[in-house]
């Protein structure tokens, strides 16, 4: 009998060892988990930061970047105002993207945009973002005429040491109800 009891408790002993072993490895396992996350979140964090720091031409400014909102703008001395549908922006020097303005269309439309670009120094391109994710280039100095979709379109500024001013006029050509913001 005290050998059934002995080793019953024999048993029981392992276990609780096998267990908390479980228990420990489990605990072992999702702080490396966590480990691991953080370490691919600083990996994100500072490709991000080496992303924006090596945009040194426009060919570093990626399409599906600036579809993505990835680009950043990492330096941006510049300022920009919406009077009515006149978007004035001026800057010191700006590299990266910028999403100032969001065009309403409360149906798919015809839209004029008049652009006026004093370019100083460095590189400029405006794009047209729909909400379809198709990106428009927009025309510097020149009055044209873009369709766009029902929803929010962006108009994005990109840059490449970027000194000087950019003035644009938007007019609906079809009495389409358009919003600016």
């Amino acid at each position: 009998m005290k050998k059934i009891i002995i080793s019953l408790c024999f048993f029981m002993l392992m276990g609780t060892f096998v267990a908390c072993g479980q228990k420990k490895e489990e605990t072992v396992d999702t702080s490396v988990q966590s480990e691991v996350k953080e370490k691919e979140t600083d990996q994100k964090s500072t490709q991000k930061k080496k992303q924006n720091n090596e945009i040194e031409k426009m060919e570093d400014i990626k399409k599906e970047s600036i579809i993505d909102r990835t680009v950043g703008s990492h330096k941006m001395l510049s300022g920009g105002n919406l009077i009515g549908n006149r978007y004035k922006y001026s800057c010191k020097e700006f590299t990266g993207a910028d999403y100032p303005i969001v065009i309403h269309a409360k149906e798919d439309c015809d839209i004029r945009l008049s652009t006026t670009l004093s370019l100083e120094e460095g590189e400029f391109q405006a794009y047209l973002l729909t909400p379809d994710e198709q990106l428009i280039e927009v025309e510097a100095n020149e009055s044209q005429s873009y369709s766009i979709k029902k929803g929010d379109n962006y108009f994005v500024l990109t840059a490449v040491k970027m000194k000087g001013s950019y003035e644009c006029q938007f007019t609906s050509l079809n009495d389409a109800k358009l919003s600016v913001s």
